[in-house]
């Protein structure tokens, strides 16, 4: 891969980041709303909860592939790759043991959906851009 290639790879990947966490709060911003208006305001902390751990495990995901695309292929760098494996998984059940420790607080599907919502968000970017891209 060339110096130019790698840069340009390097940007788009900092602007999608930038992208996703700007989405990120609107979503975060509309759960907080959705918290002090309505009368099911542990639906909508069990939402931003998950959605909060969802958000965290992807900028960790978007961290360690800069870190590695930086650095070659050695062992310390597929070290740090696993970890970020292990601590994304952890903070899923950290979300949703917090739920079902505090289910007055946080409900439990709720954090579900907010730890999926994240996906189901990149999915609908992906299909925003290939229909950019068919035209």
């Amino acid at each position: 891969m060339t110096e130019m290639q790698h840069s340009h790879e390097q940007i788009s990947a900092r602007s999608q980041m930038k992208r996703y966490s700007l989405v990120s709060m609107l979503v975060a911003a509309v759960f907080l709303v959705g918290y002090f208006v309505s009368s099911v305001q542990h639906v909508f902390l069990g939402l931003l909860l998950g959605f909060g751990a969802s958000y965290l495990n992807l900028w960790t995901t978007y961290r360690n592939a800069r870190h590695v695309g930086k650095t070659s292929s050695s062992t310390f760098s597929m070290l740090i790759v696993g970890l970020g494996y292990v601590f994304r998984m952890l903070l899923a059940l950290v979300a949703v043991g917090l739920a079902l420790l505090y289910p007055d607080t946080f409900h439990l599907i709720a954090v579900v959906i907010g730890i999926a919502l994240m996906y189901i968000v990149m999915m609908v970017d992906l299909v925003i851009k290939a229909n950019r891209r068919k035209r």
